[in-house]
């Protein structure tokens, strides 16, 4: 004999869903009336032949580990979403089984931000630049070279025959100086990209 969540005709009964074995009860109404076409506008249409268990409940094959966000999310049109990104897009995916637009739209928003963090966050990578200079020109390549996330990482002692401007001599002296920039996910995952599209 069918239960009555078997049979849900007023939009105050009382529905039992099986959701891969584990029972959800919630009324008729937070599954259609307040949201737009969903999965269980079809599960509940009585003309349809829906799948049972054996005391009637309604039997749903998915996990039912973030079943009670969709449910929250029919309930409320709010929800307060997991922050890890590994189940976000395991909630996505069931988000959109049940077609529950709503909630969908949540996910994919947060997912869009989280990678935009991510790709702002300081990564283990560094870009470097050498700059030759000699005495006179120290300050002025200082100041062109240190702010917006650069740092004078080293200073090389060179010897040369070659000094532009310069003392002519052979093994007149000037310097290297090294500087270093952290790049941000995206920088350093561009970077990589470029470099084997060049290795190609």
């Amino acid at each position: 004999m069918s239960s009555i969540a078997s049979t849900p005709s007023s939009t105050n009964t009382i529905v039992t869903l099986n959701i891969g074995g584990t029972l959800f009860s919630t009324t008729k109404a937070t599954l259609i009336e307040n949201s737009q076409h969903n999965y269980f506008h079809g599960l509940l249409n009585e003309s349809i032949n829906s799948t049972k268990d054996l005391q009637g409940n309604y039997f749903i094959d998915r996990d039912p580990t973030h079943f009670r966000y969709i449910l929250n999310q029919l309930r409320d049109n709010v929800v307060s979403l997991p922050q890890d990104t590994i189940q976000l897009n395991e909630l996505l995916m069931e988000a959109k089984f049940f077609s529950v637009s709503g909630l969908v739209v949540l996910i994919e928003t947060k997912l869009k931000q989280y990678n935009a963090d991510y790709k702002n966050m300081k990564s283990n990578e560094y870009s470097y630049t050498v700059v030759e200079i000699d005495a006179s020109t120290l300050e002025e390549v200082l100041m062109k070279h240190t702010g917006d996330g650069w740092s004078l990482q080293n200073v090389v002692p060179v010897f040369s025959d070659r000094l532009k401007g310069q003392s002519k001599g052979r093994n007149a002296h000037h310097n290297q100086l090294v500087f270093k920039k952290q790049l941000s996910n995206g920088q350093a995952s561009l970077l990589t990209s470029l470099m084997s599209t060049a290795n190609r």
